[in-house]
């Protein structure tokens, strides 16, 4: 009798969650692929296999649930789409292909759940063409994009398990450099919106009704996939990026218009019930920050969004001010009493150093598999429970992968909980291998296109784990953000974790946000390094004398920059480290280091100010011009 190992992957994953246009779109194309996989795993589990990854220890946890939490307030468990089942004590009877066929069966018959509401929801609303062909319906495009990979190995004693494992991986790897060519059956019709790939199976002319609820623009082409990924749950099931990005903004308006004299409640009450008349309530479990929270979109704290406002409701239209006339009206009073949001979110990249090899090395009996199982299973849902407590939205959390949208004020926060989390991860176990977490954070415009935002997110994230070309030892383990201004260009920063860029950050905004440190020193600083010269130049880099001039130069600015109280600002107060005999290129390098940084402390300084009682304006955004409206610009 011998054991068999069995792998199964399950794709594509990372091209099929970030093709979307609305955050609908990336949620619940994470919701399925854990979906399927779940379906996966299930069908192992019933089919007497032992289940190392993921590890399952109650059964309910592989139940099929269609909300973010079950009943009883469990989280549900994040499958990822790469399983590990083992089967003991097994004959050469036993054939793992016919365990690999029921999963994959299994799979298709979730993707056809899914597929089926959706399409009961799209046909609600007449949004789907009557002459689909087959081959490309919701439920039978699955076919065509499934990516199901199983191998399996034996092996006899429990110290062969971890090389028959490997096999089992290596032949997966394998076989994903080859590729299926199917043929083409395409058309002339428009192609899908979020990838150009398969052509739309939408009706030309969309019903308003379904358009508004769906969130379709006029132009707006789904495939099979896209209808899935946007019509498989229900509407208010998905938290929109504005209302994850001015959560605190809105806590802080609550707060502040409750204890203001001058009636400013009144505003958001009315308001309020404004809203509740045209638009559906988002769901209030889909995240545990919304159970008090404002219940609907936030895009209305946005002026120059007033003229796209779609009411939900249809009779909204008969009872209620025309659409364009529902900011002027609602809106405006309360922003008139309080500053203005901080228009800018956060989105989350984190991802475990090296995991694959930490696995393979500490980690070698399938016992000892499943026990990593678990813990990684533990930090996912440890994931969730402090990207919520940071009032975001968890998009995908499976094993050492973690997608998430924030609050610009609590992203770093977030970031450093995270990496210590996954730091601690096996701290107990006997061997206490060192696992660290690269983090790499977008900040950028609410109303950006959201795959723009998700590419610098992976961007920052890449950049976090290698760096520009550094050495070994100087990669991974680290932070980067990338701040894409609007006007301002983008900036970039990376620290690994062991010099605490969460600290080092942390205090640069307390010391804008008090002003401590001078709003403007930045700026000065940047215009000093322009008159500099080029600090890559070969003739200049490595010039002691230069350096010195610009440390003596840096120094100078710092003297008459002084806040308008107290003593004077060293370097040395803000965190700015002046190699006292470095060349023009490596001065130039620290000042310039922290010049970014420092711009990205306003910018989050910035977002914590938002929301002050008795300030109605502030530089965020300009106000509803006609001009403005006009081109929908703000």
């Amino acid at each position: 009798m011998s054991n068999i190992v069995l792998v199964l992957a399950l794709g594509p994953v990372q091209e099929f969650i970030v093709r979307a246009r609305r955050m609908r779109d990336l949620w619940f194309g994470s919701r399925i692929l854990s979906e399927l996989s779940r379906a996966a795993a299930r069908s192992l589990q019933d089919g007497g296999w032992e289940l190392i990854f993921p590890a399952v220890i109650d059964r309910r946890d592989l139940d099929r649930c269609e909300d973010t939490y079950r009943k009883d307030g469990r989280p549900l468990l994040e499958v990822s789409n790469k399983l590990v089942a083992v089967h003991r004590g097994c004959g050469d009877d036993l054939v793992p292909d016919d365990a690999a066929k029921a999963a994959r069966a299994a799979v298709v018959a979730e993707w056809r759940h899914l597929a089926t509401r959706a399409s009961r929801h799209a046909e609600r609303y007449g949004l789907l063409r009557t002459n689909v062909p087959s081959h490309a319906t919701p439920d039978a495009v699955i076919e065509d994009f499934l990516e199901f990979y199983a191998a399996w190995s034996r092996f006899d004693e429990e110290s062969e398990y971890r090389s028959a494992r490997r096999m089992a991986d290596d032949s997966i790897a394998s076989r994903k450099l080859l590729r299926d060519f199917g043929s083409w059956q395409g058309s002339s019709l428009p192609k899908s919106s979020l990838d150009g790939f398969r052509e739309t199976i939408l009706v030309r002319n969309k019903p308003k009704a379904g358009s508004t609820r769906y969130r379709l623009t006029p132009n707006e082409q789904l495939d099979g996939i896209g209808v899935v990924k946007r019509m498989g749950g229900m509407p208010n099931q998905f938290i929109p990026v504005t209302r994850v990005a001015f959560e605190p903004w809105l806590q802080r308006i609550t707060q502040g218009l409750a204890r203001d004299a001058a009636g400013g409640s009144s505003s958001l009450e009315t308001l309020m019930k404004a809203c509740r008349a045209c638009f559906e309530e988002l769901d209030r479990g889909a995240a545990k920050w919304m159970k008090e929270g404002f219940p609907f979109d936030a895009q209305i704290f946005l002026e120059g969004q007033w003229p796209r406002i779609e009411y939900d409701k249809p009779e909204a239209e008969e009872t209620h001010v025309p659409p364009i006339q529902f900011g002027f009206k609602y809106v405006a009073p309360l922003l008139k009493k309080v500053s203005l949001p901080f228009p800018y979110v956060a989105c989350l990249v984190a991802d475990g150093d090296r995991i694959g090899q930490l696995l393979d090395e500490n980690f070698t009996t399938s016992a000892e598999h499943r026990e990593c199982s678990a813990l990684l299973a533990k930090f996912s849902a440890q994931a969730r429970t402090t990207v919520e407590a940071h009032c975001g939205l968890l998009i995908y959390s499976g094993g050492d992968d973690v997608l998430a949208f924030l609050p610009v004020e609590h992203a770093l926060a977030c970031a450093d909980g995270l990496r210590s989390a996954f730091g601690a991860l096996f701290q107990h176990l006997p061997k206490k291998p060192q696992s660290t977490m690269s983090v790499g954070i977008a900040i950028a415009h609410v109303l950006d296109p959201l795959g723009k935002i998700l590419d610098l997110a992976r961007e920052a994230e890449g950049f976090a784990k290698t760096g520009d070309r550094l050495p070994r030892n100087a990669q991974r383990n680290a932070l980067c953000i990338i701040l894409d201004k609007r006007s301002g260009g983008t900036l970039r920063v990376r620290q690994q974790w062991s010099q605490e860029p969460a600290k080092s950050l942390q205090q640069l905004i307390e010391g804008f946000a008090s002003g401590r440190i001078p709003s403007r020193l930045p700026y000065n600083l940047l215009s000093l390094l322009e008159r500099f010269p080029d600090a890559q130049d070969p003739e200049h880099k490595h010039d002691i004398e230069w350096g010195r001039i610009l440390r003596k130069a840096v120094l100078e600015v710092f003297v008459r920059k002084r806040p308008d109280s107290a003593k004077s600002v060293t370097p040395d107060d803000v965190g700015l480290t002046l190699s006292e005999y470095g060349s023009l290129g490596e001065v130039h390098k620290q000042v310039s280091h922290w010049v970014d940084l420092a711009r990205i402390a306003q910018d989050v300084a910035a977002a914590q100010r938002a929301g002050a009682v008795g300030s109605s304006r502030n530089t965020h955004e300009a106000a509803a011009t006609p001009a403005a409206l006009a081109d929908g610009g703000i």
